[in-house]
């Protein structure tokens, strides 16, 4: 029985169905409103899925073995329903590639990269690619459904982008050579992050009070980039805002946005404007990072499996 909020005519019920195989199914939900009903056409919904039984595909590509590429990297190995091929570029050519695929170059053909469900870019030079293979990624993108996630650094991204064929895959305008938020900054998850069932992190629905209180100390993120909210496409959605440190308790406390998500064409993207969270492990070891970065890889990778080559319908 679905329960009314006070005051409300509307109810949230989430039904978890399961399937004990991989493939075509055609579920039905249906609604027993009871011999009163004055409307009983509309109490009955059908859904046809297809259940795919195999691991994302996540292609890593980072510049150099920052703490956030160390932890993301790990998250990603050992997690069973995820293969990924981890290319980091700054690594001597001995040095043997990680992941559960290891790749030693770059995919070059539309083949290759439409092997991955998910392309993560860490803080990369642009001109690492070629035009061609960003122009080849960008239509996986926009046609197959493969999923983005940007992690900003200090080097490379998001300027050395602009003016390439991956700037349409930023959620924000240019000038993308953006500033640092001066000091420290809290993450505090929006409700659009809520409404698509990311960054439920800690026990409950709440944001933890560790994390939003700057008095904790090492939930603080000493570095994230200042992205104005003027200069947000005008499809981007927050899903998560950095507030100083220094400034929380007053009125005037100014937030900006850290993860911010869109859609382009069949695909998802999500830019993350700081690579600090790794400071999240301080007492509480992977917990709150598996927490923010799993739901976000397989929100980006479930989209190339959910849409690829399919037509639009509305």
């Amino acid at each position: 029985v679905p329960a009314f909020a006070p005051g409300s005519n509307t109810a949230v019920v989430m039904l978890l169905p399961r399937a004990d195989a991989a493939g075509q199914r055609d579920w039905r939900v249906e609604l027993d409103a009871g011999a009163g009903d004055l409307v009983a056409e509309n109490n009955l919904r059908t859904a046809q899925l297809e259940l795919v039984d195999r691991p994302l595909r996540v292609l890593y590509i980072d510049g150099y073995p920052r703490w956030e590429y160390r932890y993301i990297k790990n998250l990603l190995i050992r997690e069973s329903t995820i293969e990924s091929s981890i290319l980091l570029l700054s690594a001597d050519r001995d040095f043997a590639q990680e992941g559960n695929l290891p790749i030693t170059r770059l995919p070059r053909t539309a083949e290759e990269f439409a092997q991955f469900d998910l392309f993560i870019i860490g803080d990369v030079p642009a001109g690492f690619f070629t035009p061609e293979q960003l122009e080849l990624m960008r239509d996986q993108v926009s046609q197959r459904g493969t999923g983005v996630l940007w992690v900003g650094g200090e080097r490379s991204t998001p300027k050395s982008w602009d003016g390439t064929a991956l700037a349409e895959l930023l959620p924000m305008r240019p000038p993308l050579a953006l500033a640092t938020i001066d000091g420290p900054v809290n993450l505090v998850a929006t409700s659009s992050a809520t409404a698509l069932g990311l960054l439920k992190v800690g026990d409950d629905e709440s944001w933890p009070a560790e994390l939003a209180n700057p008095k904790v100390g090492w939930s603080r993120l000493e570095w994230a980039q200042a992205i104005p909210v003027e200069q947000l496409k005008p499809t981007a959605e927050t899903l998560a805002v950095g507030v100083s440190a220094e400034d929380r308790n007053s009125d005037s406390a100014r937030t900006w946005p850290l993860i911010t998500t869109m859609k382009y064409g069949a695909g998802e993207i999500v830019y993350v404007a700081t690579d600090e969270i790794w400071r999240w492990r301080y007492g509480r070891g992977e917990r709150y990072t598996e927490q923010v970065w799993l739901p976000l890889v397989r929100m980006l990778g479930r989209e190339a499996l959910a849409g690829g080559g399919a037509a639009a319908s509305l």
